[in-house]
């Protein structure tokens, strides 16, 4: 007869040694004599979640919870409940962990990043605060806590709680990012530049400190942003990405650029002609909305994989890949009507690569509609902003639509996004390929 507890043990240790395959057939051994053994149940979940079938791990999780209401069953939901973006679940399931366990650590840390998805700081601070309380030692959790600071604006206990997680782990190189962050939103740029060199000197991959220290004007700027800096972004970007854009910031430049193009088309006659689209930088799909009623195809394109699994979800685009414009666009002779980049080069500050093979891949008759926020620093065609975005000038624009061929029907000042108390202006331009 199987001996249950040892078997469970057995398992648990061979997981943790890394061998997922050992310790799942011990678990399945477990339910074939037990079938409703709440801790083999959950570990199967655990193991599917692992092995990607997330859908089927939350069921078993949630099985064992009814089989056994485990507080660490509990919390791991709300954990995995977070990864599937269920923010509300997430918070309710982590709550009840808590209530069953009051010193569990690990529970109020989930509850935390729930709460901070949903944009809750001061319930997500209090989470993260107890957590802190329970398990003073774990950098990671002052790191988090601090994060949650800064959100708020409190800047100098952002400071301090990343002070303390570096103190505790001085390789979370993480903290050392949000510290300068934070130094540098208090205003204490010397001390923020400081740990950037400190960074160059130390980080295994130093990349974003150089780019940090570009844009703070103390090196010069890359030509675009470190791909893992706009992945991390807006892989982590990804659940608020929209409301953020479109309620927070009033973003629209996808539609004043639609407004702009059927100008521009209605005085060739075309206004009603379905047209093949690329959106360059496609983000959770807003532009495939707006797009989508003057589509005969849209393809998107996107860095970041959070991003193209929303965007593939969203029914607009006939296909979705991940890819880098310009590495997208290359050997695409003539295969669109229309290229759509809003806000794509607010990353990218030398736009040439993506200007040639753009112009490259359009039709002829075929245009581009981009954004762009602009600058007027003297004999800079691009520059890198303290914001980590870049701003072209209007007459690299024009040199690069002329060196490519490509004709300007229409270019307007726009309100790109609000900053603070006012707005970023930006423009946009319709440029035609003859």
């Amino acid at each position: 007869m199987l001996d249950i507890a040892d078997s469970l043990d057995r398992a648990g240790k061979l997981l943790n040694s890394g061998d997922g395959p050992a310790s799942e057939t011990i678990y399945r051994q477990i339910i074939a004599a037990q079938p409703n053994q709440p801790d083999a149940v959950h570990m199967l979940g655990i193991l599917a979640i692992r092995n990607n079938d997330i859908h089927r791990g939350v069921e078993l999780i949630r099985k064992s919870i009814s089989l056994k209401p485990d507080a660490l069953f509990y919390s791991n939901l709300g954990y995995v409940l977070t990864a599937l973006e269920d923010f509300t679940g997430a918070v309710e399931a982590c709550r009840h962990a808590v209530r069953l366990r009051p010193d569990m650590s690990e529970a109020y840390a989930n509850l935390g990043n729930a709460l901070k998805a949903l944009e809750n700081y001061p319930h997500a601070l209090a989470a993260y605060q107890q957590a802190v309380d329970l398990k003073p030692d774990l950098a990671m959790l002052h790191m988090n806590k601090g994060v949650i600071h800064h959100a708020m604006g409190q800047y100098e206990q952002a400071i301090a709680a990343q002070r303390r997680a570096i103190a505790l782990d001085p390789k979370l190189w993480q903290a050392w990012h949000h510290l300068e962050r934070a130094l540098e939103a208090a205003g204490n740029i010397d001390q923020a530049v400081a740990t950037l060199e400190l960074l160059v000197s130390n980080e295994p991959n130093p990349q974003l400190a150089h780019y940090d220290l570009a844009a703070l004007g103390r090196e010069a700027p890359p030509p675009m942003s470190p791909p893992e800096y706009i992945v991390d972004l807006f892989n982590s970007y990804a659940p608020i990405f929209e409301h953020h854009l479109t309620s927070t910031l009033g973003y629209r430049a996808p539609q004043y650029v639609l407004e702009s193009l059927q100008e521009c088309r209605s005085r060739i006659a075309q206004e009603d002609k379905k047209i093949d689209i690329l959106d360059l930088g496609c983000g959770s799909g807003l532009g495939g909305d707006v797009f989508r009623p003057i589509a005969k195809s849209i393809v998107g394109v996107d860095m970041a994989p959070a991003m193209v699994k929303r965007c593939a979800t969203r029914g607009v685009y006939n296909q979705v890949v991940l890819s880098s414009a310009s590495d997208y666009l290359q050997d695409r002779s003539q295969q669109f009507d229309f290229i759509l980049s809003t806000d794509l080069f607010i990353y990218i500050g030398d736009i040439s690569v993506v200007m040639h093979r753009g112009a490259m891949a359009l039709r002829p008759g075929g245009m581009m509609g981009i954004s762009i926020e602009t600058h007027d620093h003297p004999n800079a065609d691009f520059v890198l902003l303290p914001t980590r975005r870049y701003a072209q000038s209007v007459s690299y624009m024009n040199r690069m639509a002329s060196e490519n061929g490509l004709i300007e029907l229409k270019s307007s000042i726009i309100p790109l996004r609000r900053e603070g108390n006012g707005w970023i202006m930006g423009r946009i331009f319709i440029l035609a390929k003859p």
